[in-house]
């Protein structure tokens, strides 16, 4: 089979009992092992490409297995917002969004979990600092992407193999939570959160 990084076909059925297909044609990259693991009576796919021999070469490679061990999922967003009633009046009052939790973090800071009803496991947090007046500053109002992963210990460890990683906050339990948190090569917050059973 050839694979190529430009443009990918693939045909997919219209129906089970039904022999006509549809094709979809977009530009992608394609990794040939995930293409070995669908079934061939389902996808029949051809390759279009441009690109040189190398550049195949480098679509095909294998990806890097980096936490795939701990099972990743982005679960929650988290940003800062000046005036929470605001935020809330935004999120929950236009968007339809609902409050889960609140949470009283300390010297001032609160943070608010607020989620669609039908999509459980991904929800936006509003934290906000009770004495800040000021508005933040675009970039000023990022606070971090969390990730829940299913154990934090062994993600850290994993990450310690890296030798630019920053470590913001060690490994920490708060409650039946335990968290850890890094910076990307950006300075960007990154967390990486359990749920303890």
């Amino acid at each position: 089979m050839f694979v190529g990084s430009a443009r990918c076909r693939i045909e997919l059925p219209l129906s089970r009992r039904d022999d006509r297909r549809v094709a979809l044609v977009a530009p992608v990259a394609v990794q040939a092992a995930a293409l070995d693991r669908l079934p061939r009576r389902l996808v029949q796919a051809s390759f279009m490409s441009t690109t040189t021999p190398q550049e195949v070469a480098t679509a095909v490679a294998p990806i890097a297995e980096g936490l795939a061990a701990f099972r990743p999922r982005l679960s929650y967003l988290s940003y800062h917002v000046t005036n929470v009633e605001r935020a809330l009046g935004f999120y929950v009052g236009v968007l339809g969004m609902k409050e889960q939790a609140r949470l009283a973090l300390g010297n001032g800071l609160h943070e608010i979990v607020v989620g669609f009803a039908d999509a459980p496991g991904a929800s936006l947090i509003l934290m906000w600092d009770e004495k800040r007046t000021e508005p933040y500053r675009l970039g000023d109002g990022y606070s971090r992407l969390i990730v829940r992963v299913s154990d934090v210990d062994g993600a850290m460890r994993e990450l310690a193999k890296h030798d630019d990683i920053v470590v913001v906050k060690e490994a920490t339990d708060a409650g039946s939570l335990r968290y850890s948190m890094v910076k990307d090569p950006d300075g960007y917050v990154v967390e990486f959160l359990q749920f303890k059973r």
